[in-house]
């Protein structure tokens, strides 16, 4: 009689293992009691998508004339986020050309909008 086999990714590699057998490492760690407390944890994605929202546009309102995406990359924001936020209408990017290095390059400058500000004075309130 064969056994039927599902797969499994792991590590982002797709590999065949039979139905109805956990590994020993994947028992191992349902029995382990930290990885039980863990799960208990009440974690919200929102309420930290949202801290990291209203760092974003902290910093994008303690700068004058905005910032770089790089410079925003650079603090550990991510370009989906960027994303979000101008499409939200929070906060708005514009090219801009710059000489550096006696070299003439295009950069994409992150100001903050009203809106932006609007919602950053909600959340410090």
């Amino acid at each position: 009689m064969k056994r039927r086999a599902s797969i499994a990714l792991v590590g982002g590699a797709a590999s065949k293992r039979p139905l109805g057998r956990a590994t020993p490492t994947a028992r191992l760690a349902d029995r382990n009691p930290i990885k039980q407390s863990l799960q208990t944890i009440p974690t919200s994605p929102s309420s930290r998508n949202a801290d990291v929202r209203r760092r974003a546009l902290e910093l994008l309102a303690g700068s004058r004339d905005g910032c770089t995406e790089a410079h925003m990359l650079a603090h550990g924001f991510s370009i989906d986020l960027l994303v979000e936020l101008i499409n939200a209408k929070l906060a708005s990017a514009q090219p801009e050309r710059t000489v550096a290095g006696g070299q003439q390059t295009e950069v994409t400058r992150v100001r903050i909008t009203a809106a932006g500000e609007r919602a950053l004075a909600k959340t410090s309130a």
